[in-house]
């Protein structure tokens, strides 16, 4: 058709409607025309045989009898073979035996009439339709004709002749009638209906003679007539058995289908793409989400082809394999993953289940499930790239930027190539983050990495050191001239304003070059190189790049062990804070117990008295690249000391401690005997190494007894490293972290993942930054122990309360939880919600609403409740060459891959099983199983206590 119904008017709609309509009522009146036809002959020849054989007696009794007889046999239809027949041979052939041959056409007219006229007279059938049994009895013209030409006969052989020959006539009439009235009546072809016609033939010639013997009975007596209607009750059961067998039959194949369909619909709208292989790689057959693979022409395109056309060149020998081993190694299913590419030429990584089938001989291959985890790569992806690049600029950070630069080192060093560094420091960006603010600074220092990255080549790499400071390696340097050339396109990109939400601002940058050489005594000295150049770039005047030279290790920066000292003066910054008395004020932020809105301890934090202001990262870092980073931190201890005996009763005091001071004897000395109340607090500004000095330390300090505390936890790779060296008694989760975890769904499971790992190690989890009230109540929705930041109180001075509003918000989340209150649906909160709605179940009925949220609970696509058939519980997989042959078909005959039963207890006695079933075959996790017990436990005494009431259990599914 060229043109689909969607695409015609409502009016042309309406004009093929009603030429249906026209059309079905010229079929019904050529219909009824046929029949009248048949009618009006069949009369006309009853009436002639009426006139031309007048002679013989109607026993009126016989013949009523008979025409009882008839309708009630006329009842019974059964098929046989194509056709569809009644037995009124039965009481036709006594008609016309024991009744005048011109009367029987009559006699059977008035046996088919009561039918239809009942219909007509409760309107179920039209009054023309009265015609249709008129036109039904003209098979009985014939054999009358015949039986009435034969005359009386004497004798039973004679009889039996006559009886033949009407029933040839019968049956030729019969077919004659009926193939008029399908070819002019209803436009049929009779001769698809030939085997239908010999098989009604043929049950007319089998029940004739019983009819014959009928006739001759009743010519005794007529009430011997009876004798026919239990054959024909038996053949009515007879007929009803068949049809009941048939459409069992039918049902169970419609059943049988309908699951059949059902897994087809299942695998065909899996995310996963399943597919059979060959033990040489040829697709064979393919399921599932095919089609984003393969296209919308799998079928005709893909099956059959190599499996490697569709994986990536560099993955192909992998993947060969892959499926070489699996092929070897029948029970053992293999895993793998690759590029593979879909449909719109682009690769996408996907994850593979194999398992080889090849000797099954209903499969002949092995199957393997894929699934797309290409979002899962970019995750993992993401997360490499948190952990090496700076978060603001998006640039590498000093530990890439350190780990880079020593490869290119080796690298040069083997192919006698020179490579380079630019250490740049912002001028005077300490005054401008301060006066304008910190989004402000931060979106200059966004700038300064872009345009940083502008003036490199592609294999360049730019690093953001920290604060205001940045890296720039360059490799195969063809001359010394080119690194300079591109310190000079860097201070030149620099020179151009900033547009800003303040206003514009003016930035320059003081930057230091190196060249490595074959003296360089590793990346520490290179580097260090560097720094000196740059420090001597500030001391010349700031805005112009110098690069280093051996004079420089006789200036007040060239000292070996300190390479990132400063200069005299900002040395004498920090010399100038450790011998003022107040050089260092201690402020202290309060720490919110988020179970009971109590302070729980403080953070003590330095406040420098000094001008310009800074922050107190800054200072410590000025004073440990000046080789007092630990006089100042011991002096921060000491001020932080000397105030913790007036803090409130039960309150610990938390003071920060970078990694490498542990060993340094001068902050060692500095702390008292016993540390019971305090938290050491390990900062990330350093990594913790895997030194043992440190971890000794460590051990010390906790024997005394102090806590471990990780700063920053979750801002990036040190962060985490520490945490999992260090096992620290305190989780401080970073800021980036909080911020916004009330309407960011991705932070809500990432602090689970911190809360659950602290709980295994005993440990609690205190979260940084709370700024807003919605945060606060989040968090502790989440379980974490603590929190602090402006949304519960600022830094001041001792020791000051929790603002009474975020006291209030902890308080309402608790006693939310303690009520039982609907919150937030965590994995673990879902147990506790599903805990409470069962320990509501009154009801069988009750108890089975409760499945499906049971089954999403577990993972399960269905859970049933069955009875204590056995007490042990197991795990099934449908392909486990170790399960049960037979569990395992009936396992899959039921649409399933795995199947975990448990059993459900009550005072030590299994009173059931709870059956979990998955349609992917996989193993139920540990955590899957553990939950699926605690239910159990909780189904124990429901599952009891049904059956004594009378409610019995059965199968719940």
């Amino acid at each position: 058709m060229g043109s689909s119904l969607k695409e015609l008017s409502s009016d042309a709609l309406d004009h093929i409607e009603l030429a249906r309509a026209r059309a079905t009522r010229r079929a019904e009146r050529r219909e009824l025309l046929t029949e009248l036809v048949v009618g009006c002959l069949f009369v006309l020849a009853a009436v002639v045989m009426a006139v031309l054989w007048p002679e013989g007696h109607l026993a009126w009794g016989t013949a009523l009898l008979l025409v009882v007889i008839y309708a009630l046999l006329r009842q019974v239809s059964f098929e046989v073979g194509e056709g569809v027949t009644t037995p009124v041979q039965l009481a036709f052939i006594p008609m016309l035996v024991l009744l005048p041959p011109a009367l029987v056409p009559v006699v059977v007219l008035v046996a088919q009439l009561p039918g239809t006229l009942t219909k007509i007279v409760r309107r179920q059938a039209a009054p023309q339709r009265l015609v249709l049994p008129i036109a039904d009895s003209a098979f009985s013209v014939p054999p009358a004709l015949v039986m009435a030409l034969a005359g009386p006969t004497t004798g039973v052989w004679a009889t039996a002749v006559a009886c033949l020959a009407a029933l040839v006539a019968f049956v030729v009439a019969d077919v004659a009638i009926s193939w008029f009235r399908l070819r002019v009546g209803l436009g049929l072809d009779p001769r698809t209906e030939l085997h239908g016609f010999a098989w009604v033939a043929l049950v007319d010639a089998g029940l004739a003679p019983i009819g014959f013997l009928a006739a001759l009975a009743g010519a005794v007596h007529p009430a011997l007539l009876v004798a026919v209607l239990p054959l024909g009750g038996l053949l009515a059961l007879f007929a009803q058995e068949r049809r009941g067998r048939i459409e069992n039959a039918l049902e169970l194949q419609r059943t049988a289908q309908d699951g059949r369909e059902r897994l087809q619909t299942i695998v065909g709208n899996s995310s996963d793409c399943i597919m059979i292989v060959a033990a040489d790689g040829t697709l064979r057959m393919l399921t599932g989400s095919v089609e984003p693979i393969f296209g919308p022409a799998w079928e005709t395109e893909a099956e059959g082809s190599p499996l490697l056309d569709y994986v990536h060149a560099e993955d192909g020998a992998r993947v060969r394999a892959f499926v070489r081993s699996v092929a070897d190694k029948a029970d053992t299913p293999g895993e793998l993953e690759w590029r593979m590419r879909y449909a719109d030429g682009a690769y996408r990584h996907v994850a593979a289940v194999a398992s080889s089938l090849l000797e099954d001989p209903r499969v002949q291959g092995i199957v393997l499930t894929v699934r797309d985890v290409e979002d899962r790569k970019a995750f993992e992806e993401q997360l490499r790239h948190r952990a090496f690049h700076d978060a603001l600029t998006g640039l590498a950070n000093r530990a890439l930027f350190y780990d880079r630069t020593e490869h290119a080192l080796n690298r040069g060093a083997r192919s006698n190539a020179q490579v380079g560094v630019l250490f740049l420091d912002l001028d005077d960006f300490k005054a401008t983050n301060d006066t304008r603010g910190h989004a402000d600074g931060d979106r200059l220092l966004q700038e300064v990495a872009n345009r940083l990255t502008a003036c490199l080549r592609a294999g360049d790499t730019a690093a953001r050191l920290g604060g205001d400071e940045f890296g720039v390696l360059v490799e195969n340097l063809a001359d010394p001239g080119a690194l300079e050339a591109t310190a000079a396109r860097v201070l030149e990109a620099l020179r151009q304003p900033v547009a800003l939400a303040s206003g514009d601002a003016v930035v320059s940058a003081s930057v230091g070059m190196a060249l490595s050489t074959l003296q360089d005594r590793g990346v520490e000295e290179f580097l260090r190189k560097a720094d000196l150049a740059m420090y001597e770039a500030k001391r010349s005047g700031k805005r112009h790049a110098t690069l280093y030279a051996p004079r420089l290790e006789q200036g007040p920066h060239g000292s070996r062990s300190q390479w990132f000292a400063r200069d005299d003066e900002q040395r004498a910054e920090i010399e100038a804070v450790l011998e003022d008395p107040n050089g260092i004020t201690m402020v202290f932020q309060p720490i919110m117990d988020l179970r009971t809105g109590r302070v729980a301890g403080y953070e003590s934090l330095s406040r420098f008295n000094r001008e310009p202001r800074r922050g107190p990262d800054l200072w410590f870092a000025q004073a440990h690249r000046c080789g007092l980073g630990y006089a100042l931190e011991a002096k921060a201890i000491l001020a932080a000391l000397a105030l913790a005996p007036t803090r409130p009763a039960g309150t610990y005091l938390t003071f920060n401690l970078s990694p490498s001071s542990l060993l340094s004897d001068q902050v060692m000395r500095v702390l008292p005997e016993r540390l019971e109340g305090l938290v050491v607090e390990i900062t990330e500004n350093e990594l913790v190494s895997g030194d043992p000095a440190i971890l000794r330390a460590l051990a010390s300090l906790r024997a005394r007894g102090a806590r471990l505390a990780v700063d920053d936890t979750g801002a990036g790779y040190a962060g985490l490293t520490h945490v999992m060296r260090l096992q620290p008694d305190i989780i401080k989760l970073d800021r980036a972290l909080t911020t916004g975890v009330d309407t960011d769904p991705a932070k809500a499971p990432l602090i689970s993942s911190f809360v659950r790992y602290a709980r295994d190690i005993d440990a609690a989890v205190c979260a940084e930054g709370v700024e807003t009230l919605p945060e606060l109540e989040r968090l502790a929705d989440l379980d974490v122990a603590y929190g602090q930041g402006y949304g519960i109180a600022r830094p001041s001075a001792p020791w000051v309360p929790v603002a009474p509003e975020a006291t209030a918000a902890c308080l309402h989340s608790f006693e939310a939880t303690l009520a039982d209150a609907a919150g937030a649906e965590d994995h673990d909160r879902r147990l506790e919600l599903l805990a409470r709605r069962l320990s509501a179940v009154t009801t069988p009925a009750e108890l089975e609403a409760c499945l499906r949220p049971l089954a999403l609970e577990l993972q399960a696509d269905e859970v049933r409740l069955t009875g204590p058939a056995t007490a042990r519980a197991i795990q099934l997989l449908a392909d486990d060459p170790a399960a049960d042959p037979e569990a395992a078909a009936a396992l899959r005959a039921r649409g399933f891959g795995s199947c975990l039963t448990l059993p459900i207890t009550h005072a030590g006695e299994t009173v059931g099983h709870l059956e979990a079933y998955a349609v992917e075959q996989r193993p139920w996790s540990r955590f899957q199983i553990g939950r699926a017990r605690v239910l159990c436990y909780q189904l124990g005494s429901l599952v009891h206590g049904f059956a004594p009431a009378g409610d019995a259990l059965g199968d719940l599914a």
